[in-house]
């Protein structure tokens, strides 16, 4: 048996046949009255408490709150029952950081609740009123908060619903050439402040941003260049920045030259080539003024990869080159790699580190042959080949392996001769 007051609502001891203690607690998390059970007050919690901006609404209360919401989640409290239905969330463009509106439910005339069942609003006005509403409050709340990373379109809904916002933080992430495997990069996420030097990049396949990088990585403008970021596109200090764009390699080899670019080669690179130099130009533009200015910057490598050449191994690669002590098999292994390896996720494909092994084994190989010649491409296909299967080999003895053609392999096995 229940007994209510004004002030709060009783059960009394025999109901516990019929109520367990732990589903009372449930229905009265968020009761707005005080609930005793056996004479001891059921504890309570405010729904809003973890709230990081709270707005009072026709009667009720809007609570702002860090993280998306999931499915269950509970966003409306109705004097103790609480409801999933989403109201509003807004996440920033830049950093990944999303927020969500909840409701606290007191006395606002005009929302409705779907009966028998009562767990989803009526979507009449007042629930569309509510939704904006919940927007309005998330705006207000990174208004409160002083900085933000909203994209050029929601700072504009924020000032259609009245809200006030300062232009997103100028801050953006220091660019890095893109890779093949876009999913597997490996370089340290770092933010630089914009200002009157800094450069965006726009986006460049990982072929033409791999030599760019590289021809770039001592150069003073290195520092300056910040990635792309569109979203941003309409506030004041973005607009306001430089970008570099027009990205060519002109390939001096002989007397056939090439310039490389985002739409391929021009001659086609049919095979490798040894040039004399390269020279990387690009543009620099300044959209406010609309200024341009052309850098010119020795480089030591380019590359053309075909249209399906980021999943067909290193086939499909052509390279540019200057031989030179700073251009060793490892460096361009390495760019070979971020230029064209892309794991298939077929349900056929072997495992990615087998893909990996293969191509790096395939990598290798190339390099040795572009830079020193063919006989060390095959000496370089030997080693890999007998990396694989050194753990046969005692650890105290060494092996000489000798072949012919028309003879069979000769393996001598020794002991291992001491050092010096």
């Amino acid at each position: 048996m229940a007994l209510t007051s004004n002030w709060g609502i009783f059960i009394r001891h025999f109901w516990g046949e019929y109520i367990r203690y732990r589903h009372l607690r449930e229905v009265a998390k968020f009761y707005p009255l005080p609930v005793f059970f056996n004479g001891t007050e059921i504890p309570r919690e405010d729904f809003l408490a973890k709230a990081i901006y709270i707005a009072d609404w026709n009667g009720s209360q809007i609570g702002v709150f860090e993280g998306r919401e999931y499915q269950q989640d509970p966003t409306t409290n109705f004097h103790g029952m609480v409801l999933t239905r989403k109201l509003a969330s807004v996440s920033e463009s830049l950093g990944g950081k999303t927020y969500h509106a909840r409701l606290d439910i007191g006395a606002t005339p005009g929302l409705a609740l779907v009966l028998p069942a009562r767990k989803e609003f009526v979507e009449n006005t007042a629930f569309a009123a509510l939704q904006a509403a919940c927007k309005r409050t998330i705006y207000a709340a990174l208004a409160h908060r002083g900085q933000h990373r909203l994209s050029f379109e929601n700072w504009k809904e924020a000032r259609d619903l009245g809200v006030a916002l300062p232009e997103a933080h100028p801050c953006l992430p220091r660019w890095h050439a893109a890779i093949a495997e876009s999913d597997n990069v490996n370089v340290e996420y770092e933010e630089i402040a914009a200002g009157a030097d800094t450069i965006l990049v726009a986006d460049l396949e990982p072929d033409i941003a791999q030599g760019l990088e590289r021809a770039l990585r001592e150069h003073p403008l290195r520092p300056h260049l910040v990635e792309n970021h569109p979203a941003y596109a309409g506030y004041g200090w973005y607009d306001a920045l430089h970008q570099l764009g027009n990205v060519r390699f002109y390939v001096a080899a002989g007397e056939q030259g090439h310039v490389i670019a985002e739409n391929g080669s021009f001659p086609p690179l049919d095979d490798h080539v040894r040039a004399e130099t390269i020279e990387l130009r690009f543009c620099v533009f300044h959209r406010a003024s609309e200024t341009q200015r052309e850098e010119r910057i020795p480089a030591d490598v380019a590359f053309v990869v075909g249209e399906d050449g980021w999943y067909s191994g290193v086939d499909q690669i052509r390279i540019a080159f200057v031989p030179g002590p700073a251009l060793t098999p490892e460096t361009l292994v390495d760019l070979i790699e971020n230029v064209c390896f892309c794991a298939s996720d077929d349900s056929e494909a072997d495992s990615w580190d087998t893909q990996h092994e293969h191509f790096l084994r395939d990598a290798r190989e190339l390099a040795a042959r572009v830079l020193l010649g063919e006989d060390e491409a095959i000496a370089a296909r030997i080693r890999d080949t007998l990396a694989g299967i050194l753990w046969v080999i005692p650890k105290d003895r060494q092996v000489a392996i000798t072949v012919a053609p028309g003879t069979a392999i000769n393996v001598q096995l020794s002991a291992c001769q001491p050092a010096g």
